[in-house]
């Protein structure tokens, strides 16, 4: 109560200040006071789920939860290093594979990671997209990493072939949206979109080098039984 009435005496004073104050122009911000951060000081995390519900941890705290018609959504996230966790929500205890990864979020970005968490890392799938500040000179780039060597990827139309782990770089040109494929034998398809859908929304990544994190599922290899004659 008492720090309420502070602040309330504090607004009042400056109200007034502003009244007498001889000049005609004078920009006061009460956010501060309430612990609203500026639109430019902050960054924000989305969740997708791909396949159940997935509980999501921030720096050992749990935020929120995301399920496949309901992504998480965070815009008030501190920028810095983040530990971030996902865990498939489930009543049996280790029955899916746990991701988590130190995401260094920059200022008026936002993470994206999309996951379909399995019963571990090769049949679970999903992507990261987050950004890095690039130099003021040089273009954007896209910057792909895969978990799996012998990767083809298309951005477009655009295809690069028998990529390995350490992935490509490939030039951002222009801010429209782009549909990325990956593709490898013996595993299922992974596709997505790129950049936000709203476009004042892709505007801001025109200065950052955006990084891709691509992880991919085995498909599951069917057993065939057999009888005591050996017949299938």
């Amino acid at each position: 109560m008492k720090s309420f009435l502070k602040i309330l005496l504090i607004i009042v004073g400056l109200l007034l200040l502003a009244i007498w104050s001889p000049w005609t122009k004078w920009s006061i911000d009460f956010r501060p006071l309430f612990g609203i951060q500026d639109p430019g000081e902050i960054a924000g995390l989305v969740v997708n789920s791909l396949a159940g519900n997935i509980e999501v941890t921030l720096d050992n705290q749990v935020v929120g939860s995301a399920s496949e018609d309901s992504p998480l959504f965070l815009d008030d996230v501190e920028p810095g290093e983040k530990l971030i966790k996902l865990r498939r929500i489930s009543d049996v205890e280790n029955a899916y594979w746990n991701y988590s990864r130190v995401i260094d979020l920059e200022v008026g970005t936002t993470a994206v990671l999309s996951f379909n968490l399995g019963p571990n890392e090769d049949y679970s799938e999903g992507n990261v997209i987050f950004f890095e500040k690039k130099s003021s000179t040089s273009q954007p780039t896209i910057n792909f990493k895969f978990d799996e060597d012998n990767v083809n990827l298309q951005v477009e139309t655009q295809i690069y072939r028998n990529l390995s782990k350490a992935g490509t770089d490939v030039p951002l040109d222009t801010l429209e949206q782009k549909s990325i494929k990956i593709v490898k034998a013996g595993f299922e398809e992974l596709e997505f979109k790129l950049l936000p859908e709203d476009e004042e929304d892709r505007s801001r990544v025109k200065d950052f080098n955006i990084e891709v994190e691509v992880y991919l599922m085995k498909q599951p290899v069917n057993v065939l039984t057999t009888n005591d004659s050996g017949a299938v």
